[in-house]
């Protein structure tokens, strides 16, 4: 599957809190429009940021002044903001319906009065009263009235007025920054998501302690809502307390994880880390703000963790070439590198329902084949930013029959950040062809790919996109591919290339089981769509050949017309590529000269994916986009952006701190300041050179066993984990789910330790059984066949 080159408001803490209201004449009424303030105003090479973040300094207060005022004055001037004057209190009820619970009353009359007298310490601090009075305005109307509009156009006139003096000030900018807004899970039956921004139920057991209330909540959305029975519904199969309908109170996905900064170690300079581009463990020196740098002509610090410093394999080599070539032809000057990631040997593993049907007609139970990933990155401004990447599917002569000599593009995804806009269509193009064409020297025969864009809100391989790109549609996708492939006939990459239909009819195919099959592809569950409980046909070419119907086959249809049927449907999102003639009788062993590498961070695309989601590698702006590179460079050159089997259960960062009495909570550096907890909490053993699991692995293992054979109800301590297993039990999308990964995760962990017979662990004999052939390295594949 594959995609074409296919902010928000959040509450800051540490208001000042002096209620008094200005005299109104202190400030002059002037209407005017907002235009950026242009006030003769020092340079920043002029302004000591230590003196602006010196508490108590009149020097620094006075400066501040001097450039706050001018902004406070023009918003003050507008005719929009005359309802901002003064605080007036609003009903108890908003327009939406929902009580208000206001922090803390704000208007212009009490922000003058703060910046008259010397109470703001910071710029920062300014804003944050400016928000806090934009917060109070959007929660007390409903969001499209006349005055939800009109806050929103006084925020982005007064982040227009602030941009240039926060910027004269020495700071990276004047913008209230916050991670996107994720969805989350519905524990209905249907295990639908809840949008961000979109109201939902939720419900805490009653009497859990607070560490535990996280891990024990229920949420629905308003339509699951809607169908639960009166009297409420169990906890789960094997949890008989029940979650009462009075118990849920409605609220809405909207909140927001504000996005951190970073205190300058020379002048106390708060800049957006992300503005900064900076990551503590790539930059160990500390940070020292841009803006130091620049008038104490510091040099830019070396970041050793880029992807150029990669090793570079033979596949990378020859897809940068040709890149190269194609930018030296189009004369620019854009630097682009070329890394495979990950090579990695593992096993298309077929559902037993399948093998049952079909093995003694020479169906395998495994299908071997190497994986890859594929980045591409540019250098722009400096920084590396990765913009294309791709995983694809290589199986060689040793892959059986029908899969011998082929790939398969399984995942593709980009994001149009590339430079110029005018070569990224172009370049995209020449990675592909680039790897079909290192494909076919290697000897292999046939190329594979599903044209099919990702759903509404959904990711293939990176976390958030630009809003200015737009995915897809499916004709445009194929259209996409098909000028992909005609420039590879004119090239001589590609010899030809049909639709599956087309190439089904061609192969002259009879039964389901003579199709090629590949991990994650549309295919085996076509075959498994069409299994005949009864018994063959006697004769399927013949039912091939009669008219195909546009009913829905029933159970008595055969097979090989089921197969057609649905081939139907969807021809027109499977390509067949050849890359060699079909009359060629020297065709070359494959003989890979890549070895195998294996990350466990990229080795599948769900891994690189759900971890960034965790930790906010966005690449929805080139701002993000940077940062998130950076951050990705570092963890393929250490080996600590694996995915994490705990997470901080305040934020869902990597956990780095155990509670060894509540035996299930977790919390990260950042939360174990923030966050009261009643017990010692224990330092996680981070060492990822280390194979022996760490204690807050062997301790989830413990709780996994303890909850095997646990019948206590409720039980504090493996309580979280049955839920867990009882998600897996009815999880409509168990290949892709992030929760199912997890405790499947660690349940393979539990299978490669086990020495007892018949053990009773959530699927241990069963994983034991799949798994017993395979490398350590791959045990963490998940697919659907872990679950019966």
């Amino acid at each position: 599957m594959g995609t074409l080159a296919a902010s928000s408001r959040t509450r800051m803490h540490g208001r000042d809190s002096n209620k008094r209201h200005a005299d109104p004449s202190e400030l002059t009424p002037k209407k005017s429009k907002p235009t950026p303030t242009t006030s003769s105003a020092s340079s920043s090479s002029q302004v000591t940021a230590k003196k602006l973040n010196a508490p108590g300094d009149n020097d620094a207060a006075k400066l501040l002044m001097e450039h706050l005022k001018p902004v406070l004055k023009e918003l003050w001037d507008l005719d929009e903001a005359t309802h901002f004057h003064k605080f007036r209190k609003p009903n108890a009820v908003s327009e939406t319906g929902d009580a208000l619970i206001m922090k803390e009353p704000m208007d212009l009359s009490i922000i003058g009065v703060k910046l008259k007298s010397g109470c703001y310490t910071t710029p920062w601090r300014f804003c944050e009263d400016f928000w806090l009075m934009w917060d109070n305005s959007w929660l007390a109307n409903r969001k499209g009235s006349n005055m939800y509009k009109l806050t929103s156009q006084l925020d982005k006139a007064f982040t227009d007025l602030k941009g240039p003096v926060m910027e004269r000030l020495g700071y990276c900018c004047a913008n209230r920054l916050s991670y996107t807004g994720l969805a989350i899970e519905c524990d209905g039956r249907t295990r639908c998501r809840i949008r961000w921004d979109t109201p939902y139920m939720t419900c805490i057991m009653p009497g859990l302690p607070a560490s535990l209330a996280k891990k024990e909540r229920w949420n629905f959305c308003v339509p699951c809502f809607n169908t639960m029975p009166a009297g409420g519904i169990r906890a789960s199969e094997s949890d008989p307390r029940i979650i009462r309908k009075e118990n849920f109170e409605k609220t809405r996905n909207a909140e927001l994880v504000p996005e951190p900064f970073e205190v300058c170690k020379l002048c106390a300079r708060s800049w957006h880390r992300i503005c900064a581009n900076y990551d503590s463990r790539v930059f160990t020196d500390g940070f020292t703000c841009p803006t130091c740098r620049q008038e104490l002509s510091i040099p830019k610090p070396i970041n050793k963790f880029t992807a150029r410093q990669l090793p570079e394999s033979e596949l990378s080599k020859h897809i940068e070439l040709r890149v190269k070539t194609f930018l030296a032809e189009k004369k620019s000057g854009a630097d682009v590198i070329i890394r495979v990631h990950s090579v990695q040997d593992t096993k298309l593993v077929l559902k037993e329902e399948l093998v049952a049907k079909y093995g003694h007609r020479g169906l395998p139970a495994e299908i071997p084949y190497k994986s890859k990933s594929i980045f591409a990155y540019q250098t722009i401004d400096g920084d590396e930013v990765c913009f294309f990447a791709f995983y694809v599917q290589e199986y060689n002569e040793n892959s059986g029959a029908n899969n011998q000599r082929r790939i398969y593009i399984a995942y593709l995804d980009s994001v149009n950040v590339f430079r110029p806009r005018t070569l990224r269509t172009g370049v995209y193009q020449q990675i592909l062809l680039g790897y079909l064409e290192y494909a076919k020297q290697l000897g292999y025969i046939m190329a594979h790919i599903w044209a099919a864009p990702p759903g509404n809100g959904d990711d293939y391989i990176f976390h958030c996109h630009p809003p200015s790109q737009q995915m897809p549609t499916n004709k445009r996708l194929q259209s996409w591919y098909r000028r992909l492939l005609e420039k590879g006939k004119k090239t001589g990459i590609v010899v030809g290339f049909r639709d599956v239909l087309a190439q089904t009819y061609a192969d002259d195919v009879l039964s389901p089981i003579e199709m090629p099959l590949f991990d994650g592809d549309f295919l085996p569950d076509v075959i498994q769509y069409c299994i005949d409980p009864e018994k063959e046909p006697a004769h399927p070419k013949a039912v091939v050949q009669k008219k195909r119907s546009k009913q829905k086959p029933s159970k008595k249809t055969k097979p090989g017309q089921r197969l057609y049927a649905r081939l139907q449907k969807h021809k027109d999102d499977f390509f067949v590529v050849r890359l060699r003639p079909e009359d060629e009788k020297l065709v070359p062993t494959i003989n890979d000269p890549d070895p195998a590498t294996e990350r466990n961070l990229v080795d599948w695309r769900e891994n690189f994916l759900h971890h960034a989601r965790d930790h906010h590698w966005e690449f929805r702006s080139l701002r993000r986009a940077k940062y998130s590179t950076l951050c990705l460079g570092h963890a393929l050159h250490t080996g600590t952006g694996r995915l994490s089997e705990f997470t901080c259960d305040v934020c869902q960062a990597a956990a780095a701190w155990h509670c060894y009495d509540c035996k299930d909570f977790d919390l990260c550096d950042a939360c174990r300041k923030t966050v009261h907890h009643p017990h010692a909490l224990v330092k996680i053993d981070s060492n990822n050179n280390n194979e022996e699991p760490s204690p807050a692995t062997l301790n989830s293992l413990a709780i996994l066993e303890h909850g095997s054979s646990c019948k206590t109800v409720p039980c504090t301590r493996c309580g979280s984990v049955k839920k867990l297993i009882e998600h897996g039990k009815r999880c409509p999308t168990r290949s892709t789910c992030y929760v199912c990964m997890n405790i499947l995760q660690l349940c393979v962990l539990h299978a490669k330790r086990c020495k007892t017979p018949d053990c009773q662990v959530y699927h241990c004999s069963y994983i034991k059984d799949k798994q017993r052939r395979m490398r350590e390295a791959n045990s963490r594949t998940i697919t659907d066949d872990f679950i019966p």
